[in-house]
């Protein structure tokens, strides 16, 4: 395998993760520690272990449920590769499309580069998109056509490779985002250095999504997408728009059926605001 770390993260995901490894790995060995399991605070994580003991990986166990960015950000620590693969446990791909990855983004200049994703029906999702812009500053979503790979604005987290160089001059993920448009932050800082994205056409993996970990709803994964688009819009472009985007989102809450029970819904998000956005914001 080439020069590749691959890094998951997990949480309550023990239900995945030997199924995750077995097609990872496809009867290769892990190759000196080469792949690299962070389990994030789960309540499973012994369980994660024996599976990723089992199978020759690297376990790393964080006492406390710190998100894929800070999580992924450690995982990386665990290698000098050229390259990190960061793969959610709900992800089937294998060493190979990895490999394929990396001998794509080397071909056509880019520094970070996404698959094609399909669901476990096999439809086409769209895996790369724009930045995560309040609704007035939203535009449609630059692709540049380039053979078997396209240059994108930003491509989906769920598995993606990095250059390490360009992982480790940005420092990384932003810890301060705790899950949802971490990836989108990476992206915007990587192109405003003059880094590109891309996505390549020969490689496709499958992925329910939302199947990483037991217990989470689709409220509560709702709310916290709304604090971060909230977190970014206030980090990338300002605080009155970032405070606008925050009522915009209120009233979502209170309006659409998604966001029921209401109470729980407001609870999380001004937390989430006042945690993430403003107590944050009088730190820097």
């Amino acid at each position: 395998m080439n020069d590749t770390l691959i890094v998951t993260v997990t949480y309550n995901s023990a239900h995945l993760i030997s199924s995750f490894l077995r097609n990872l790995l496809n009867g290769r060995e892990a190759a000196s520690g080469r792949v690299v399991v962070v389990d994030s605070g789960s309540s499973d994580a012994e369980r994660t272990r024996r599976s990723v003991d089992e199978l020759g990986s690297v376990f790393v166990s964080l006492p406390n449920n710190v998100g894929y960015g800070s999580a992924s950000n450690v995982g990386s620590q665990y290698s000098d590769s050229e390259w990190i693969a960061m793969v959610n446990p709900d992800v089937r791909v294998t060493l190979g499309d990895i490999e394929n990855l990396v001998a794509d983004a080397q071909q056509y200049g880019f520094q970070c580069i996404g698959p094609n994703v399909v669901d476990e029906e096999g439809v086409l999702q769209q895996s790369w998109h724009g930045m995560a812009a309040p609704p007035w500053r939203r535009r449609s979503s630059s692709a540049e056509r380039q053979g078997e790979a396209f240059r994108a604005d930003s491509v989906s987290g769920c598995c993606m490779v990095i250059q390490r160089n360009w992982f480790e001059k940005l420092g990384g993920f932003d810890e301060s985002f705790f899950m949802f448009c971490e990836e989108i932050d990476l992206h915007k800082r990587l192109s405003e250095a003059g880094g590109k994205i891309g996505v390549s056409n020969r490689v496709r993996v499958t992925t329910p999504g939302g199947a990483s970990s037991l217990g989470t709803t689709k409220r509560w994964s709702n709310v916290e997408r709304s604090i971060a688009h909230v977190q970014f819009t206030t980090k990338h472009y300002s605080k009155l728009e970032g405070t606008i985007d925050a009522l915009w989102r209120l009233g979502l809450i209170v309006t659409k059926d998604v966001y029921r029970p209401r109470t729980a819904s407001l609870k999380q998000f001004t937390e989430g605001i006042w945690n993430r956005v403003l107590r944050l914001d009088t730190r820097r």
